[in-house]
């Protein structure tokens, strides 16, 4: 892949609105090989449209991406466009040899015990 799609990244996908039925608007996805439309009053066709979701799954060796948005859509990995890496969360805090920690009471039937860890 040119550039690197993992797991968790949060990506956008361009529609382009078809035909209207009523409130539904049918969506064309490039590269997206199953039908999707949503609920649109204001839409018209040849609009287009920008879903942000997250990558749920990376495929390699075919180079498609399956994102949650409007479902779970599959699509090559070259038409999404990469709005923010995923970033694991990192600990609030955190405990040095030297700092006093506070103590963690543990309630039991007959005492309370302070437990120092």
């Amino acid at each position: 892949m040119a550039r690197e799609i993992n797991i968790g990244d949060r990506v956008a996908i361009f529609a382009t609105m078809g035909k209207r039925i009523e409130d539904r608007v049918t969506l064309h996805i490039l590269t997206a090989n199953n039908p999707y439309s949503i609920i649109d009053p204001k839409a018209k066709p040849g609009d287009r449209m920008r879903f942000e979701g997250e990558v749920i799954y990376v495929d390699e060796d075919l180079r498609r991406v399956t994102v949650q948005v409007l479902g779970r859509v599959t699509v090559e990995a070259s038409t999404v466009e990469l709005v923010r890496k995923y970033r694991p969360p990192t600990r609030c805090g955190t405990w040095s040899t030297n700092q006093t920690r506070a103590p963690i009471y543990h309630s039991l039937p007959s005492r309370i015990v302070a437990l120092a860890l």
